[in-house]
This record gives structure tokens, sequence and C-alpha cells, in this order.
């Protein structure tokens, strides 16, 4: 048995605890008072950028957050259904 002392454990400990680094944007998308709809995007490095206008409908807005750089999330079993 390999005999670990306490300065390897400790930064074993502190590795372990260590946050990760959040390597995705955050989107986020609300409808105002008026049921007008925008998009809000927060990248990694913690800059902000959102719509600059509000839309109709959640479908136009995340047709233009996708202009954006926004990635339409597909669950599993579609992805599976489209691959055949």
């Amino acid at each position: 048995m390999k005999k670990i002392n306490s300065e390897q454990l400790r930064r074993s400990v502190q590795q372990a605890s260590a946050p990760t680094k959040e390597k995705r944007s955050e989107w986020k998308f609300s409808s105002g008072d008026k049921g007008g709809w925008r998009w809000r995007v927060t990248h990694p490095d913690g800059t902000e950028v959102s719509a600059h206008a509000g839309f109709a409908t959640l479908k136009e807005c995340i047709a233009d957050a996708t202009q954006h750089g926004y990635v339409v999330w597909i669950p599993e079993a579609e992805r599976r259904k489209a691959d055949c």
C-alpha cells in the first residue's frame, strides 16, 4: 500500500475541490410585459450581448439568437431518429 504524505493529500483535495471553468455561453429568453420576446447571452469571459429589438414570437427570437451563435438543443431521442 502506498503512503501519501499530508502535502500530497492537501494538493489532491485542492485539485478535487477546485471549481471548473464554464466553457459554454448561457442563453436566456424572456418575454416582456407586452408579450415581446428578447434573448440575452453571457459568454464564459463575462461579456453580455442581448437582442437589439424585441420579437413578436419566441420562434422569431430563437431564429435571431441562432444568427448570433445560439444552438438549438435536440433531445437525444430525436437525434437518433435523424441519424436513421
